[in-house]
């Protein structure tokens, strides 16, 4: 499992630059807290959102913590989506096959 501190996420031993910057400082913190398998879960969240990354000097009229939510909401709306598309499939071959 790759760890949500992971390229392209990790802070850089430089201070932070950005306010998302300061926020994944914040998310790391708070990770180290949780039990195991919530780290893992914030691990997955954030490491989906990999691709979001570059836009965050774009949008800067979104505080980091929207940033970062939004990200993350459309990450799991195209899980979403893929998953409810998958079980129309499965249901149509389940017809299929009465």
């Amino acid at each position: 499992m790759e760890n949500f501190l992971a390229y392209p996420l990790e802070p850089r031993g430089d201070p932070p630059d950005t306010d998302v910057d300061e926020a994944m400082l914040s998310l790391a913190r708070f990770r180290r807290g949780l039990r195991k398998e919530d780290q893992d879960i914030i691990d997955r969240l954030l490491v989906s959102i990999k691709d979001h990354w570059p836009l965050r000097t774009i949008a800067e009229n979104l505080s980091a913590f929207e940033f970062l939510l939004l990200s993350i909401l459309i990450e799991q709306h195209k899980e979403i989506n893929h998953l409810s598309s998958e079980v129309s499939s499965l249901a149509s071959q389940l017809d299929a096959c009465k």
